[in-house]
């Protein structure tokens, strides 16, 4: 990944210092929530499909939530 070379030419070190974390964040890897939303969404994600959003290894886990939602029906 090629790094940027960035100049700064004044004198605040605190105006250099919120620069340079606004210019580290845009080459963070990840998605960016631009709505803010998604703090929500993970929320009701844990609250409803608990156990649902890791890598599964056994089989029962695959069988909990159908039948929940059987047993709502």
């Amino acid at each position: 990944m090629n790094q940027l070379k960035l100049g700064w030419i004044d004198y605040s070190s605190e105006h250099r210092e919120k620069v340079m974390a606004v210019l580290d964040a845009l080459f963070a890897p990840g998605a960016v929530d631009e709505l803010g939303i998604g703090r929500i969404r993970d929320g009701f994600s844990d609250i409803y499909f608990q156990g649902t959003s890791t890598i599964q290894t056994r089989a029962k886990y695959f069988l909990i939530v159908p039948y929940l939602l059987m047993e709502l029906e």
